[in-house]
């Protein structure tokens, strides 16, 4: 029977020019739906509203409290995509691109390669992760939201045909005030972020967060860096074919 995963994602560094993280769990929805009430019982005892990791850097204990009761629950993996904004961005001004692309504003934005970029890392590499059946995404609100949606045809058809299939349903973005995994995904993209800007070597295998890790939780990270011209190019074409399309 399938298991029906999901993929809880947030971002962290929205508007910095340099580094963006793109980073979540994955985990079946059941999984999901237990990890959620315990959740809730951890922010009552804790007397909070909702968990936020940029709020809990004078309080690392409880930072540590809410981390372990990931470790802790049947979680399938962890994901990560940290994006080099300023060398992405001038990799995409140098790009000659085609007189025909039309909305470079998007194609420009992090924040819509990011998105790309970790569904794509999840449809290619999943079966590392024990995982044989599509991942639905559920993102965090972002002002770029509504325009992902829009676009979620394209990233689909710039993704090569042999992974496309591993990509679940349209994602969805929904407030982490309310959705329990999308506060764990905040925690790790927080955490991502801090270990991938002070260029702590090896941090993916390491884990250095300051109480230690427990669990080992799977992982898989992605970067987006200045080099990727092949992901470009391929991302460019097929934004020519849906724009082709409308």
């Amino acid at each position: 029977m399938a298991k029906k995963f999901q993929a809880h994602v947030d971002g962290s560094g929205s508007g910095d020019p340099n580094l963006l993280v793109v980073a979540g769990y994955i985990a079946p929805a059941e999984v999901w739906l237990d990890f959620s009430a315990k959740w809730q019982e951890q922010l009552d005892h804790a007397r909070m509203p909702y968990f936020k990791m940029s709020d809990m850097s004078h309080r690392m204990e409880v930072a540590a409290w809410f981390c372990r009761l990931i470790e802790e629950s049947k979680i399938t993996a962890a994901i990560s995509c940290a994006i080099r904004t300023d060398q992405l961005k001038k990799a995409l001004d140098e790009y000659k691109y085609p007189v025909e692309i039309i909305g470079l504003d998007k194609i420009k934005n992090p924040y819509y390669f990011g998105f790309k970029a970790i569904t794509d890392i999840v449809a290619q590499h999943q079966g590392q992760l024990g995982i044989d059946e599509p991942v639905d995404f559920v993102f965090d609100d972002q002002s770029e939201s509504e325009d992902v949606r829009d676009i979620w045809n394209l990233i689909k058809l710039s993704s090569a045909p042999e992974y496309r299939k591993n990509m679940g349903d349209e994602p969805v973005h929904k407030s982490d005030i309310n959705i329990k995994p999308l506060q764990a995904a905040d925690l790790w993209a927080w955490w991502v972020r801090k270990w991938c800007r002070e260029n702590i070597p090896d941090w993916c295998g390491k884990l250095p967060f300051v109480w230690g890790a427990k669990r080992d939780i799977r992982r898989m990270r992605g970067h987006a860096r200045r080099g990727e011209r092949l992901s470009l190019s391929y991302y460019l074409t097929a934004h020519k074919k849906v724009s082709d399309s409308l």
